[in-house]
């Protein structure tokens, strides 16, 4: 619960800066600008499955941990991030000839020098990951946000650095983030073991198999970005990429918070079955519980967030927004299988579900790119998210021993909720636009409308669906300090 309780204050910190600066930057920067940096982070995205041969999550996942160990990580990952960033400077041209844009080979050279900056950092933030010290990561992410993108991205945006703005920004964050990493966490402490080829084979063999399902991973999420940069051209892919980002938000604020905490928590008890599947329903309870509402507000106020936050040359994407408004509960609630098998160590099998992920994405994106151009690959990568995130539940099912009706229990609750929330936004948001309020003004009214409405379903929900860790969480939570609100919040939901 400390963990979470940090993680969330961050989401909501990293959640106002993060949208702050996409308005500022989709004002200041061109769809262009985004389209190319968008091609080069399709190759660094690659690169940082595969730099670190996934040194960081076997230290993490192991339930032990010995001082040669952490040696051999540390040099390990110093070694791939110098590697990764020369072959990174060596397919720079062909990446720019593929995608017939002259401006990505200088860019994509200079974000690949952050590699040689994450290979030191790698080692330092994964101890902190296992003694779950996440205040310390919190509060270095936050920092090295707001002076690498919010500071110095946009200070740059605004001079007229245009997609630079954002290759400065990211490097500056990255740069900075190591700083604090190493004030809290010194190279002394980690540097004086052995070195031994043992170790080097048991690190390598576990974290292949990390950066493999994430390199698969990582072809799912970017396989479509090729296909609409090759098959429709840069101003396209930098619309698509706005559109998509609004998809993966939730995902970003929900279920990559509780994969942050629970991966190195449940990696530490991986043998308390009990307690696993304790914890995989009940964080499944909790993402369709957000996640499933967001997504059907998402797609009831399409027009109006993308008004709000990009503006009206942005009005193209509408459509695309409003397609992939419909996976954002999938695309969020897949994270907490992904997680659990993972914590377990079952990385090999995990990467074979990254394959059919990955191959249904590139061939539905081809496909339906072809047919119905931007809207067909939006429509396509929904079905592949969908088809993902039964995969990977029923994988995370049998390793439980979770019976169909076990697993379609924690759904209960979030569903009860998204259906009062959704019959009122039906019925509400035409009548605000009838209004001809600004964009804006209807986003707020109808989120607290829905936020009202889902505590008043939660308060009547019969018993079957009633949510089981509301309770709980209030039982840890120190909601005495609220006065009466916190009294009253425990007597409604308890």
């Amino acid at each position: 619960m400390n963990g979470f309780t940090w993680m969330y204050l961050s989401v909501v910190v990293q959640g106002i800066m993060k949208l702050a600066v996409l308005v500022v930057l989709a004002r200041l920067l061109e769809p262009r600008d985004f389209g190319i940096v968008g091609i080069a982070l399709i190759f660094t995205s690659c690169a940082e499955r595969v730099g670190q041969v996934g040194v960081g999550p076997a230290l993490v996942q192991k339930q032990q941990l010995s001082r040669d160990e952490i040696r051999t990580g540390f040099v390990l990952s110093v070694l791939s991030g110098l590697g990764i960033a020369a072959a990174l400077w060596i397919i720079a041209p062909y990446a720019g000839e593929f995608f017939d844009a002259p401006e990505v080979p200088a860019i994509l050279k200079a974000l690949a020098c952050g590699f040689i900056i994450d290979g030191f950092g790698v080692l330092p933030d994964s101890l902190l990951q296992r003694r779950l010290q996440f205040r310390e990561i919190v509060l270095r992410d936050n920092v090295a946000y707001i002076v690498g993108i919010a500071g110095t991205g946009t200070v740059l945006a605004f001079l007229g650095a245009g997609a630079w703005a954002l290759v400065s920004g990211h490097l500056c964050t990255k740069a900075v983030r190591l700083v604090l990493l190493l004030r809290v966490e010194p190279a002394s402490g980690w540097i004086a073991g052995t070195l031994r080829l043992t170790h080097v084979k048991e690190l390598l063999h576990t974290g292949f198999g990390f950066s493999l399902g994430r390199i698969l991973n990582f072809a799912s999420l970017q396989g479509d970005n090729v296909v609409v940069g090759r098959m429709l051209g840069v101003e396209v892919l930098g619309m698509y990429t706005r559109g998509y980002q609004l998809m993966t938000l939730p995902a970003m604020y929900i279920g990559q918070v509780l994969e942050r905490v629970l991966f190195p928590a449940l990696a530490q008890r991986q043998q308390d079955s009990a307690l696993l599947r304790k914890a995989y329903c009940s964080t499944l309870e909790v993402v369709t519980l957000f996640a499933l509402p967001t997504s059907l507000g998402m797609f009831v106020l399409a027009p109006e967030i993308v008004f709000t936050l990009f503006g009206e040359r942005w009005v193209s994407i509408i459509p695309v927004v409003t397609i992939l408004s419909l996976g954002v509960f999938f695309r969020t609630a897949y994270k907490c299988s992904d997680t659990l098998i993972r914590s377990l160590g079952a990385v090999y099998r995990y990467a074979a579900l990254q394959g059919v992920y990955t191959s249904v994405i590139i061939g539905g994106s081809l496909v339906g790119g072809s047919l119905a151009g931007l809207h067909g690959v939006a429509g396509a990568v929904v079905c592949a998210v969908v088809l993902n995130y039964l995969l990977l539940t029923r994988l995370a099912a049998s390793f439980l021993s979770l019976s169909v009706r076990e697993i379609a229990q924690p759904h209960l609750p979030g569903t009860w909720v998204s259906l009062w929330i959704g019959l009122a936004l039906a019925s509400g948001v035409p009548a605000l636009r009838g209004l001809e309020l600004p964009p804006a003004l209807v986003v707020v009214i109808a989120t607290v409308f829905s936020v009202s409405i889902g505590c008043v379903a939660l308060v009547c929900a019969p018993r079957p669906v009633r949510a089981t860790m509301i309770p709980t969480a209030l039982q840890h939570l120190p909601v005495e300090r609220l006065g009466g609100f916190g009294r009253v919040a425990v007597r409604l939901f308890s």
